[in-house]
């Protein structure tokens, strides 16, 4: 079964290289889909030097809102199942359960609540499993 990771971006420079590492390594098969919005950052840049050595990953560029950006990638998507996520997020696939984690690192995001443990020294770190 191949996977389709969408990603939706906007001027994610900073968080970019970590993404696309945390992915490639990823069993294969697979396929990225990077969906820019108009990044003017460097984003762009790091993208397309990962596309020199990963062929599976895609890029193209479409300027709106997260849904409609997401929406696009989808539809470009070729895989059996489709994870979408932001440029700010890093993912992980575990083969034996076949589930998809993501770890979220976002200032917006609230404190989690006293007495869960914490894997990261900051409180906006946050990691939850979804299964496809």
């Amino acid at each position: 079964m191949m996977i389709s990771v969408v990603l939706n971006v906007l001027n994610e420079k900073r968080h970019m290289r970590d993404l696309l590492d945390s992915l490639v390594i990823q069993e294969k098969p697979w396929e990225i889909v990077v969906v820019d919005a108009g990044s003017n950052d460097g984003t762009v840049e790091i993208v397309q030097n990962y596309m020199k050595k990963f062929p599976e990953i895609k890029f193209f560029h479409c300027p709106g809102t997260r849904g409609e950006s997401t929406n696009f990638g989808i539809q470009q998507a070729q895989g059996n199942a489709v994870a979408t996520t932001g440029g700010e997020l890093e993912l992980t696939f575990s083969r034996p359960y076949r589930s998809c984690s993501t770890s979220v690192t976002s200032p917006r995001l609230p404190k989690p609540a006293q007495g869960f443990p914490s894997r990261a020294s900051s409180a906006t770190r946050r990691r939850s499993t979804v299964t496809v």
